[in-house]
């Protein structure tokens, strides 16, 4: 976990954290136990300044509802607004702020100097929603802990794209589904969907060579998206999988029992190497954008797993809501949903997916 303890360190990790560069938001950073660890990130779009009184206290009370399984210690209200704060004068937001200050406290949180951050500088905020100190703000690069966050970051792959809209744009049709679709048909040229054929495993019992075709498959999608030369290209946008291969593995996700070793594998792997979710990811992705209509929801659903397990919940809800509109029913995207819904951090998820065995993973097929 990453610890964040200085203003600067705070306002430097909210973009790597978010997966993007917030303008006009509000931000919660949401921290664990007396080292200030951290453990989850909310954020809203700032809401008006005219929000008083009990309009402010009521969207306080859905932020701290959302909070309800994040076992918070402590939280940080980073204010992202369109200018810099006024000297002298408190924030249009002192409202809200006072809101969230009462509903935090109430749950036993502590809650800490609230922040502005505004083109590289950051200005804390007093009880009363005026700034403390130097009117300027101060530089987030000359706080040591912001450099040493970002490259914490940084090593694991994290990137920052310029916009919320950046992020959700990763997960929306791309080119190339119509050369998937045609690979899909020639693959499955008479079920039209479904599982491979397995192979025989040698020894005449079908349940058997269907869990060892099962696990294969789970290793070869694995080792597919943690190929440093496959990221590598993908990422850089130099090369993409090849439509044959993003058939394979439409289909092979398709299984829920593959589907969920892939998942344990890469919960068990990255909890060593967060790096392994970043490659991953992109990956999956790239899968995600060329799938055809009918072929979406798992690939989307493990993308959300993916994107959840880097505590990135903005491209997690965009990726469940493109599986659940390819298909309403898809049981593992409703799931994602209703933890995304319900304020259950990323450890939650990785925790849920830990305990899965490798035979809880082929029962469910």
């Amino acid at each position: 976990m990453v610890q964040l303890d200085s203003p600067g360190g705070i306002a430097a990790v909210i973009p790597h954290l978010l997966g993007f560069t917030p303008h006009r938001s509000l931000v919660l950073v949401l921290l664990a136990g007396v080292a200030g660890r951290l453990r989850a990130t909310m954020r809203i779009d700032l809401p008006a300044p005219a929000l008083l009184g009990a309009d402010a206290t009521r969207l306080a009370a859905a932020l701290l509802e959302q909070c309800r399984h994040a076992q918070v210690a402590a939280v940080v209200a980073v204010l992202h607004p369109a200018g810099p704060p006024v000297p002298d004068r408190a924030t249009e937001h002192r409202d809200l702020l006072a809101a969230l200050r009462s509903a935090f406290e109430a749950s036993g949180a502590q809650w800490r100097d609230p922040l502005v951050v505004h083109d590289g500088r950051w200005w804390l905020l007093d009880a009363g929603g005026g700034v403390v100190g130097a009117s300027a703000g101060c530089a987030i690069d000359a706080d040591p802990q912001a450099w040493r966050a970002r490259a914490a970051f940084v090593l694991r792959g994290s990137a920052v794209l310029a916009s919320r809209d950046d992020v959700v744009a990763q997960v929306r049709p791309g080119p190339g589904s119509d050369a998937v679709a045609a690979a899909l048909r020639t693959l499955l040229p008479s079920a039209g969907g479904g599982v491979l054929a397995s192979p025989d495993a040698g020894d005449g019992t079908p349940a058997r060579a269907a869990d060892e075709a099962r696990r294969l498959a789970a290793e070869w999608i694995y080792g597919l998206l943690s190929e440093p030369d496959v990221v590598a290209g993908i990422s850089g946008g130099a090369a993409e999988l090849p439509a044959d291969d993003v058939a394979v593995v439409l289909v092979w996700l398709r299984d829920t029992g593959v589907r969920d070793l892939v998942l344990v594998r890469l919960v068990s792997h990255g909890q060593a190497d967060p790096g392994v979710w970043h490659r991953a990811a992109a990956v999956v992705l790239d899968v995600l954008r060329r799938a055809p209509s009918g072929q979406v929801a798992p690939v989307a659903a493990v993308a959300a797993g993916i994107a959840w397990l880097l505590g990135d919940g903005v491209l997690a809800r965009a990726a469940i809501d493109r599986a659940i509109a390819d298909e309403p029913g898809y049981s593992l995207a409703r799931l994602i949903d209703r933890l995304l819904c319900a304020g259950v951090p990323p450890d939650g998820w990785r925790s849920f997916m830990a305990g899965l065995s490798e035979q809880d993973c082929l029962g469910a097929s």
